[in-house]
């Protein structure tokens, strides 16, 4: 097997292998074995099929793919090792899938791969961060309570004029040129008015309304509506109050906080005092972190591969299509509705994919400086605890996989490499 190496700009390397037709005639032997293991064919023993018989039964180009994608796999990995490259990604190759007189003629083919690149770290020991502090207050107790009133709110059919704080049933049709708007019609449809569910102008003016009135007024939608046929388009709606209902809070006391499971109301709020506090001092910590994270990234220098940019990009994608299907909206319809392709998600996305990369890249070079370790141990227990909280199978055959562990190891590493930089910035 022969390599030539060849450096490409944004850190890639181009391997142009060649391989020999003596050493093909050996991946063949191998792709013959490995078929002849699989096989099960009348007259022969499992594993003692011949070339011949299996030729026959599946063709010569059967064969010859599999011993090209044997050849290619182990050529790669021979060549990699040989020249003490770290690839970062899967390599592309110019493979044409043409298998004639490999064993006559041999294998060349180039694969190209961006590997780790150099980072140049600046005198990140030297860094300093002042801690953030919490934000939390009593107020946000108070505001919690608050919350809770309202989530076990009931309500009570008044005569009156709607008002804010006011559930409404209405029933309602939007027009544009006299014609029905799609989607802008329903009936006895329930708002609670100033909680912002319709577009902006469209409850305030049902307030004043009483139960049996009908009102037509004009709104215009958002500019960066989603329907773009909207967008910034103003469309008349006729609507009937159907009913108002007055909301009552529930009485703030120890029967009230019992109902959260605690023993009185001075309990539920040394509750809520606790978890808030422990979210809010959380907070200030990620802060704290995310801002010395940021001024080591800004000293580092470091040449970011277009490739690890795609694939950020392809993640990204996938989580913000996840995302929006967990709203319960077809992503193809949320598409359709926004006006954008994936590729404009790409180009808009594309400044943050580059920052998360070369984070990660820096990260990664703390941790080599560092000498930061991750135990399998470690790495065992926090696939196992991802695996308790798993919500179908397909997640669980995702996480059981190799590259999640390895995920996950480059995960704590970088947790530890953050709170030694904290460590230094803020000692």
């Amino acid at each position: 097997m022969q390599v030539e190496v060849k450096k490409l700009p944004k850190s890639e390397v181009s391997l142009k292998i060649s391989i020999s037709p003596e050493e093909m005639k050996g991946y063949f032997d191998q792709a013959v074995k490995k078929l002849a293991k699989q096989a099960n064919l009348p007259g022969f023993r499992k594993g003692k099929a011949p070339r011949s018989v299996l030729e026959a039964r599946t063709g010569p180009h059967y064969i010859a793919h599999e011993a090209m994608e044997l050849a290619v796999a182990e050529s790669y990995y021979k060549a990699v090792v040989e020249h003490d490259l770290k690839p970062m990604g899967r390599p592309k190759t110019d493979l044409q899938d043409k298998h004639d007189d490999l064993e006559k003629d041999g294998l060349s083919f180039t694969a190209t791969v961006a590997v780790l690149p150099p980072v140049t770290l600046g005198d990140y020991k030297k860094i300093s961060v002042k801690p953030k502090p919490s934000e939390y207050s009593d107020k946000l107790v108070d505001d919690a309570l608050e919350q809770l009133r309202k989530g076990r709110a009931g309500f009570a059919q008044v005569t009156r004029a709607a008002k804010e704080g006011d559930r409404v049933e209405i029933d309602f049709v939007g027009k544009q040129g006299g014609k029905e708007v799609s989607g802008a019609k329903s009936e006895n449809h329930p708002l609670v008015l100033g909680q912002g569910g319709f577009i902006p102008g469209f409850e305030e003016e049902l307030i004043g309304m009483k139960a049996g009135g009908v009102k037509t007024f004009k709104v215009t939608f958002p500019k960066d509506y989603h329907e773009k046929s909207l967008a910034g388009k103003p469309v008349e709606f006729t609507v009937t109050m159907r009913q108002v209902q007055e909301t009552q809070l529930p009485e703030l006391g120890d029967g009230f906080a019992e109902g959260f499971g605690a023993k009185s109301l001075a309990d539920l709020r040394k509750r809520l005092a606790e978890n808030l506090k422990q979210e809010k001092e959380q907070e200030a910590r990620q802060r704290t972190e995310q801002e010395v994270i940021d001024k080591v990234a800004a000293q580092a220098k470091v040449e970011v591969p277009d490739a690890l940019v795609d694939e950020e990009l392809t993640r990204m994608f996938g989580e913000f299509r996840q995302h929006v299907e967990r709203q319960g909206i077809p992503f193809d319809k949320y598409l359709e509705q926004s006006g954008k392709t994936e590729d404009d998600f790409r180009k808009d996305q594309r400044g943050e994919a580059e920052r998360r990369v070369k984070l990660s890249l820096v990260l990664n070079a703390i941790q080599a400086q560092e000498k930061v370790t991750v135990s399998d141990q470690r790495v065992k227990e926090e696939v196992a605890a991802q695996l308790a909280t798993a919500p179908d199978d397909q997640v669980k055959e995702q996480i059981k996989g190799d590259e999640f562990a390895a995920y996950v190891k480059r995960i704590l590493g970088n947790r530890e490499a953050v709170a030694k930089l904290v460590k230094y910035a803020t000692g």
